[in-house]
């Protein structure tokens, strides 16, 4: 019963990375980078994206942990540093996690 549920945590990992992806990118001012590619620049969100990022962040920690493994990491760079809390996205990272709803 397990694996099938690790399957169904390790599928859900990549939509979760989506939904953060696109509320970072949805609600951030976008800049371009040294590479010539348009990313999210830290800090420039609203709170109630930032809240809803922690929650994702932390849900996908907390499946990571489950599992046993990092997500999947298709890139790009910026939401790897997002989720593993790194540089100026540290702002980011979840205090508690929560997920009793």
């Amino acid at each position: 019963m397990f694996q099938k549920n690790e399957a169904l945590l390790r599928e859900c990992l990549s939509w979760l990375r989506e939904t953060l992806f696109g509320i970072i990118e949805c609600d951030s001012y976008l800049v371009t980078n040294a590479t010539g590619e348009i990313e999210p620049r830290p800090n420039t969100m609203g709170e109630e994206s930032r809240a809803e990022a922690r929650e994702l962040i932390a849900l996908i920690r907390s499946i990571e942990a489950q599992v046993g493994t990092p997500s999947p990491s298709p890139g790009p760079d910026w939401l790897d540093d997002v989720i593993d809390g790194r540089g100026d996205w540290s702002h980011l990272v979840p205090t508690r996690i929560n997920h009793a709803h």
